[in-house]
């Protein structure tokens, strides 16, 4: 029984003892009662005293009977206290020990953040170690294969020398007649050896056919000036020969470049003698690997008009929608341009282009035009103007259309 409820019973209840209590005293007080011998006066007031301390002591039963709270308040306040300050020393001690552990796990967590830093940066120095050590390893293995290549180069050349002294020491005997022998197996000697290294891995410096250099020549005049720019032409053909790897061993200073005899003469006896301008090159007759003599000879186009505007030069066919295949056959169509200028005797920059090809824009426009018609596309190089094989540079153009 709580609040309201409870009070109501105790106004009801201490309203009906005072008014016993007051009844009794009245009833006294007319027939004048007396209790331990004290006068009817004194008895009344006796009598309401004894009233009141009845309501209280009803009031407190009434209360002590109906809550546990009451009872526990008046029998066991000092005890709830008690307990009461020693619950809130251990909740003041646990909320210390909270704030202590709260602290500690900051610390912590500092401590793992630190540590998951210097992780992240011992694992991203791990993973540069690792890189770096692999280039190291890869470095080595192709230095260690770079070695044992060499030194299966040097014995091969060694087991060479030894057959071409022996050869050497034989035809020594031979009488003078036999000599232009002797260079023509010496000349199928180098050729072999040559063809040999391309077979074992040598790096080659030029390939049989490659144009080392090109130049635009005026025919007349007198032979020595004619002989006197040829020998420049040459000397810029040596250099770029000797760029590339090629080499005449123990030449000082280095020369790469070997011309068969007769040529040069040839050469400059057929420009003096001709009043046309021609397209002169620097060709190498044999595979050439690095460290070898450039056999070379000379080669004579006379001016000519190879191709009209709009002529075809070459053409494909592409196959297919995929972008890489459609580049990869317009790259094929372009090499094929290289090959027939170079075959009608189209001079060549220094770096050895006929062309300056088609722009990037030209090229992807191509590319779309091929896609874009699916399945089966024929594509035309065709020449862009008028071309003289003595006038660099070839200008082309790409035509794509529906097979």
């Amino acid at each position: 029984m709580y609040g309201f409820p409870l009070i109501l019973i105790l106004v009801v209840l201490g309203g009906i003892i005072a008014y016993l209590g007051d009844k009794v005293g009245m009833r006294v007080g007319r027939k004048r009662l007396t209790l331990f011998g004290l006068r009817p006066k004194h008895t009344s007031v006796v009598i309401t005293v004894a009233t009141g301390i009845v309501i209280v002591a009803a009031s407190l039963a009434l209360l002590t009977v109906a809550s546990d709270e009451v009872r526990t308040a008046l029998f066991r306040m000092q005890e709830i206290q008690e307990a009461l300050a020693t619950t809130r020393a251990r909740y003041e001690g646990v909320v210390q020990e909270l704030s202590r552990q709260q602290a500690e796990l900051e610390r912590t967590q500092a401590q793992r953040d630190a540590a998951t830093r210097e992780l992240a940066s011992a694992e991203e120095r791990l993973a540069r170690i690792g890189a770096e050590y692999e280039q190291v390893v890869a470095a080595l293995k192709e230095a260690q294969d770079n070695l044992e290549f060499t030194r299966q180069r040097v014995a091969n050349l060694q087991q060479i020398g030894e057959e071409l002294q022996r050869r050497i020491e034989e035809m020594q005997a031979r009488v003078a007649e036999m000599e232009r022998e002797i260079e023509e197996k010496e000349a199928q000697i180098r050729a072999a050896n040559l063809q040999l290294d391309q077979v074992r891995g040598g790096a080659l410096a030029f390939q049989a056919g490659d144009i080392v250099l090109a130049e635009v020549f005026g025919g007349g005049g007198p032979v020595d000036e004619v002989e006197e720019r040829l020998l420049a032409f040459l000397e810029r053909a040596d250099l770029i020969a000797l760029q590339r790897g090629a080499r005449i061993p123990g030449t000082q200073p280095p020369t790469a470049l070997q011309l068969l005899d007769g040529v040069f003469e040839q050469a400059a006896r057929i420009l003096a003698g001709s009043s046309r301008r021609w397209v002169v090159r620097v060709v190498s007759i044999y595979n050439t690997t690095v460290g070898e003599p450039l056999t070379v000879d000379l080669a004579l186009v006379e001016e000519q008009l190879i191709y009209r505007e709009g002529e075809v030069i070459a053409e494909t066919v592409v196959e297919g929608r995929a972008s890489g295949l459609v580049r990869d056959e317009l790259i094929r169509l372009l090499q094929s341009v290289y090959d027939a200028a170079i075959a009608r005797g189209m001079i060549t920059d220094e770096d050895g282009f006929v062309s300056e090809g088609v722009s990037l824009q030209e090229f992807v426009d191509a590319m779309s035009q091929v896609e874009r018609l699916g399945g089966s596309a024929r594509v035309r190089a065709v020449a862009a103007e008028d071309t003289y094989n003595t006038r660099w540079p070839l200008r082309i153009r790409l035509v794509v259309e529906p097979v």
